[in-house]
């Protein structure tokens, strides 16, 4: 047969029976941003949704803030318009307090240099916030650092141009207003468009840009009782190396979901659960956005989780609200993953670009044949990784490309059951060769 023929022929027949393929989490568009925005901050509360400030489609920043009602059935009212910010911002640092109803936005960019000054409103009642006012400064400016509100004491952590290594703290006081800022333990390296979590009295940080390269490392410190930081430590490093990330915690787990990497900007979403002694565990693929997204905001409610805006690779900026359920029973960690999984499912490769060699991830719920096999973009076959019956569970194999060249290729997963009576089941991902 044409190679050519061949290789569409089993394109379409997996964009057909991947139908079938479990995926865990589906997602629904719902009222978009006013405007497509990165590097903007968002938090739900009171039964609504709210956003403040980025970088706007057509260039520039934007000081406008907005809420929108959260529905009944979980999709978002028309958003309104509230106090905009005390001046047009981006790349700042922001948090809200769910017990005072505080929301505050620290340092980003203007017009000029990282800015050092904080400033802070409240949500009222009606769902409008009041008027912002300026608070304590920060030592020196910051912009792209990751921003992070725990026992009301908030952490400014990195950032890009300047102080990027640097981490100051700041306590909330009964009137709203900062404390002075202290500086805690520096980071072990600089690190902007980092994301952080705070989880039982730890501190962590994931991946972020160096300033030269992006970084795949996941740091955290212990937090004392007096607010300030203890050493670094490095943990389970990211399946790639991601700057502009978001994410939630559930439970004992961390999600992480897009970011971008030296050129383009993924989807993927991974998990992996907090440790008793401080780190993290494997990281797992659970799932994708809507679209790739980096600078993009996450939002976890009690019942659904809300992806907000971002920017990538294809499309630019993004105006796009989606949002799905947390997915509690997804994969996470080989001392708790549900034994067998419900579903079938094949997770994209990581890391991805790579060389020599990538894992690839994939679940299964009954005992199959399974058959993987990588082809180039001929729809030649290159490789046989797997052709064997497994049991059912969850699965993890390395792919060496040693032999192959620079380029893209395909690698496609075929299911069926020994007694087949789950039928065929074929799904296909893309990976790239990086040598």
């Amino acid at each position: 047969m044409n190679y050519w023929i061949k290789f569409f022929s089993f394109v379409f027949s997996t964009a057909v029976c991947q139908q079938v393929l479990a995926q865990p989490f589906q997602w629904q568009s719902t009222t978009p941003l006013p405007i497509a925005r990165s590097f903007h901050y968002s938090f739900a509360h009171n039964g609504r949704m709210y956003t403040l400030g980025g970088a706007q489609f057509g260039g520039g920043q934007n000081g406008s803030t907005h809420f929108a009602e959260i529905n009944p059935d979980h999709t978002l009212g028309p958003w309104t318009v509230t106090t905009n910010l005390g001046n047009d911002l981006y790349q700042f640092g922001g948090a809200f307090d769910p017990d005072s109803a505080w929301v505050y936005v620290v340092g980003g960019v203007t017009h000029g240099g990282p800015l050092t000054g904080s400033q802070f409103a409240r949500v009222q009642g009606n769902g409008t916030l009041s008027t912002w006012t300026s608070t304590t400064a920060m030592p020196s400016g910051k912009t792209g650092q990751g921003s992070c509100l725990y026992r009301r004491v908030l952490y400014q952590i990195g950032g890009y141009l300047s102080n990027s290594t640097s981490v100051y703290y700041a306590s909330i006081l009964s009137n709203g207003h900062l404390s002075a800022w202290l500086t805690t333990t520096s980071l072990p390296e600089p690190l902007a468009f980092t994301y952080c979590v705070a989880f039982n009295d730890r501190m962590y940080v994931f991946g972020g840009h160096t300033g030269t390269t992006v970084s795949n490392k996941v740091y955290f410190a212990p937090i004392n009782a007096n607010g300030s930081l203890g050493t670094w430590t490095m943990t389970t490093a990211l399946p790639d190396s991601l700057h502009g990330i978001a994410g939630y915690v559930s439970g004992d787990s961390i999600t992480i979901t897009g970011g971008a990497g030296a050129t383009i900007t993924t989807s993927a979403i991974y998990r992996a659960k907090f440790q008793p002694s401080g780190g993290v565990g494997t990281w797992t693929y659970v799932g994708d956005l809507p679209v790739p997204a980096a600078q993009h905001e996450i939002v976890k409610t009690a019942a659904k989780v809300y992806t907000l805006g971002g920017e990538n690779h294809i499309s630019g900026y993004l105006n796009r609200v989606a949002f799905n359920p947390p997915n509690p029973n997804a994969v996470v960690d080989g001392n708790s993953r549900q034994t067998p999984p419900r579903d079938f499912l094949i997770s994209q490769n990581y890391p991805n670009p790579f060389n020599p060699s990538t894992t690839i991830d994939y679940q299964l719920p009954t005992n199959s044949h399974v058959t993987l096999k990588v082809y180039d973009v001929l729809g030649r076959e290159v490789a046989t990784v797997i052709n064997e019956i497994q049991e059912a569970g969850h699965k993890s194999v390395k792919f060496d490309a040693g032999p192959l060249a620079s380029g893209i290729y395909f690698y496609r997963l075929s299911v069926r059951t020994p007694s087949g009576q789950a039928g065929h089941l074929v799904a296909t991902r893309k990976l790239m060769v990086i040598k």
